[in-house]
C-alpha cells in the first residue's frame, strides 16, 4: 500500500496516519474525479439487489442481498417496521442476540441477506467509528411462518429433558395453538421462509 516495499514486508498490511491523510486530501481536492463515485456510510446498509417483503400472500421474487467482503452481524431488534427503519432511526436491539453471522470471506453471496426481525451491524464500520453501529431494523409481522417446533421442558425447568414436536405451517399458525398445550414450560419456535426464526418461551397455566 502506497509503498515500494516488497509485499513480503508487513508494512503493506495497513495505512499509516500520514497515508490516510494524503488519501483523504486527494479525494477532497479532486471532486470531479471522485465525486461521481462517492457514497456515504448509509449506503453500506442498503441491499445492492432484491426487494424487502412488505405485505401480501407472496414473497418478492428476489430477497435483499448485501455487498460481500464485510463482516455482518444481523442482531435481534424490536421496532415493528414492515420496511427497514431509515438510517439513523433509533430502535431497540440486542447485540448479544445474533440471528445471522456472515464472514467477510463468504463466497456464497445468496446467503448474505437481511433476515426478518433483525438489524444490521457491520464490523468494519464499528472499527471506523470506534463504536457499535446498529442500523436498519427490519421487524415485519405481516406474514406467517412456514413451520416451526414446540419444545416442552418435561421437568418445567430449562434442562435437556425435553420433547420436541415439529410443526408444519398449519400447526404453527393455529390461533389456538397455546390453548391446546398442557400445563408446563414450553419454547415455541417459528421459522420463516427467509431463514429467520422467532422464539417465544411461555409457561402454560392449567386453564
Amino acid at each position: 500500500m502506497m509503498s515500494y516495499i516488497p509485499w513480503s514486508s508487513p508494512c503493506p498490511d495497513s495505512f499509516t496516519v500520514g497515508q490516510k491523510v494524503r488519501v483523504w486530501q486527494t479525494i477532497n481536492d479532486n471532486p470531479a474525479v471522485f465525486g461521481p463515485v462517492e457514497t456515504d456510510i448509509a449506503s453500506l446498509y442498503e441491499p445492492y439487489k432484491g426487494t424487502y417483503y412488505n405485505a401480501g400472500p407472496t414473497l418478492p421474487e428476489h430477497i435483499p442481498l448485501f455487498q460481500p467482503g464485510f463482516e455482518y452481524r444481523f442482531v435481534e431488534c424490536n421496532c415493528n417496521c414492515p420496511q427497514p427503519a431509515p438510517y439513523g432511526t433509533p430502535f431497540n436491539y440486542n447485540v448479544a442476540r445474533v440471528l445471522k453471522y456472515v464472514s467477510p470471506n463468504e463466497t456464497n453471496y445468496a446467503t448474505i441477506f437481511h433476515p426478518n426481525h433483525s438489524a444490521i451491524n457491520i464490523e468494519e464500520v464499528d472499527i471506523a467509528f470506534q463504536d457499535t453501529q446498529v442500523e436498519r431494523c427490519y421487524d415485519n409481522f405481516n406474514r406467517t411462518p412456514s413451520g416451526g417446533s414446540i419444545t416442552k421442558f418435561n421437568d418445567d425447568v430449562f434442562n435437556s429433558n425435553i420433547t420436541v414436536t415439529p410443526q408444519d405451517s398449519l400447526g404453527i399458525n393455529n390461533p389456538n395453538l397455546i390453548n391446546t398445550l398442557q400445563q408446563g414450560l414450553y419454547k415455541i419456535e417459528k421459522v420463516f421462509i427467509d431463514g429467520s426464526n422467532e422464539e417465544t418461551v411461555i409457561y402454560k397455566e392449567n386453564n
